[in-house]
C-alpha cells in the first residue's frame, strides 16, 4: 500500500502508518462534499464500513479529497470512519488520481496489496449488494 500512499495516511486521530492497512479489502474513495451525490454516498458508505467491520476489520478505505479548499476537505472528513491521504500531501493525491482516477465522483475502487485496481465502479455495488459485495470482491483479488 506504500507504493500508493506513502509511509503514512491520516486517521481520525492523526497520522497512522500505511503499514496499519491490514483488512482483506482495501478500497480507495475519491469525493467532494460540495457535490451532493458524494454527500449522499458518504453517507451509505459509512454505514456499509461500519456493517462490515462490525465483527472484524473486513474492509480499509482510503479517502482521496477531490476539494480545492481545506477549508471544505477538514469540514467533511470528520464524517467518516476510515482514512484519508494526508490533504497536504498534494502530489501524492495527485498522483493517485492520475493513476486510478473513473468517470466521476463519487468513486470507489478495490486495489490489491500491491496497489492495482482490482475492480472499479465499487461504488453501485455497495449501492446493490450491500456486505454481500465481499464474495465478488474476494474473487476479484484472486484474478492475477
Amino acid at each position: 500500500m506504500e507504493i500508493v500512499f506513502g509511509s503514512t495516511i491520516q486517521s481520525q486521530s492523526g497520522l497512522v502508518a500505511t503499514s496499519s492497512l491490514d483488512a482483506p479489502f482495501s478500497l480507495i474513495y475519491f469525493s467532494d462534499h460540495n457535490f451532493a451525490p458524494c454527500r449522499t454516498f458518504t453517507s451509505k458508505l459509512a454505514n456499509f464500513y461500519e456493517q462490515v467491520n462490525t465483527a472484524g476489520k473486513q474492509v480499509d478505505i482510503v479517502y482521496v479529497s477531490m476539494h480545492r479548499a481545506p477549508d471544505q476537505f477538514f469540514e467533511y472528513f470528520p464524517t467518516m470512519p476510515w482514512h484519508n491521504l494526508p490533504y497536504e500531501d498534494i502530489e501524492r493525491a495527485r498522483q493517485v488520481f492520475n493513476h486510478f482516477w473513473g468517470k466521476g465522483i463519487p468513486y470507489l475502487i478495490l486495489i490489491d496489496s500491491l496497489g492495482r485496481c482490482k475492480r472499479g465502479q465499487c461504488k453501485e455495488m455497495v449501492e446493490q449488494k450491500g456486505p454481500r459485495c465481499l464474495k465478488a470482491w474476494a474473487a476479484a483479488l484472486r484474478k492475477n
